[in-house]
């Protein structure tokens, strides 16, 4: 399991719904619960993953360097859990007289474990007796390899 905080990129771009993500970060509290939505089919990077609120609202995505260098996008395809939370939000002064605030959202992130089980399947008896069956682990553990049954009763 891996921690680390980065910068979510992209936060002064509007939403395809119109919303203002900047907008929407003014909004986010330290602590507040995030969730990272794998994006395959994003034609500017397939390793895309957006950083959204828990209502819904995009507020970003992760660097690219970010998701290759932790592997998140792998992780998260072969069903590895990855959590996150804001950390910050920092306000910053742009613009030529310094007047306008753009606002940048501070994210930690924990990389769990991947699950060994799609969900709903793992206390399906009949799921496990395949998963058995076709592993050869039965055959060490005296698993009729038809029935399914332990020979050993």
């Amino acid at each position: 399991m891996s921690i680390f905080t980065t910068k979510v990129v992209g936060s002064t771009y509007k939403n395809p719904d119109g919303l203002n993500r900047q907008q929407i970060i003014k909004m986010c509290k330290a602590g507040e619960r995030i969730k990272l939505i794998r994006e395959p089919n994003n034609p500017r990077d397939v390793c895309a993953i957006g950083v959204f609120r828990e209502s819904g609202e995009q507020i970003g995505y992760l660097a690219k360097h970010v998701a290759t260098d932790h592997e998140l996008p792998y992780h998260m395809d072969r069903g590895g859990q990855v959590y996150a939370k804001v950390s910050k939000i920092i306000a910053e002064r742009s613009g030529l007289q310094r007047a306008k605030k753009t606002y940048y959202c501070i994210i930690e992130l924990v990389k769990g474990p991947v699950l060994l089980f799609p969900t709903g399947e793992k206390n399906d008896p009949e799921f496990g007796r395949n998963l058995y069956m076709y592993s050869g682990i039965e055959r060490r553990r005296g698993m009729d390899r038809r029935s399914g049954m332990d020979r050993r009763q």
